[in-house]
């Protein structure tokens, strides 16, 4: 099964059915860290066999990690010029 997100193939996993019943499937487990690079990153699982049986997925999980606000940016920009500004104003009065 190929793992693909956007467009690139990011991993690929095997699995034998040898030794594995309905009540024992053999579950391969992947952990992936990935990026997006826009709004809108498509996370897709292909076969890459026509003839081949269909992989069967469970538990699939995404967690976005969020980016820092731009708020949050200019509040902390706003703080750092405030604290410059007194401490260069407290070098300046005789």
């Amino acid at each position: 099964m190929n793992t693909l997100w956007g467009s690139t193939v990011v991993a690929v996993t095997t699995w034998d059915p040898a030794g594995h019943t309905i009540n024992n499937l053999g579950w391969g487990y992947t952990d992936l860290d990935l990026l997006a690079d826009s709004s809108l990153t498509r996370l897709a699982f292909q076969n890459p066999g026509a003839l081949q049986q269909t992989p069967l997925l469970d538990a699939v999980s995404v967690t976005a990690i969020p980016e820092p606000s731009v708020l949050s940016l200019l509040t902390a920009l706003c703080l750092g010029l405030g604290a410059s500004r007194a401490v260069a104003t407290r070098w300046t009065r005789p």
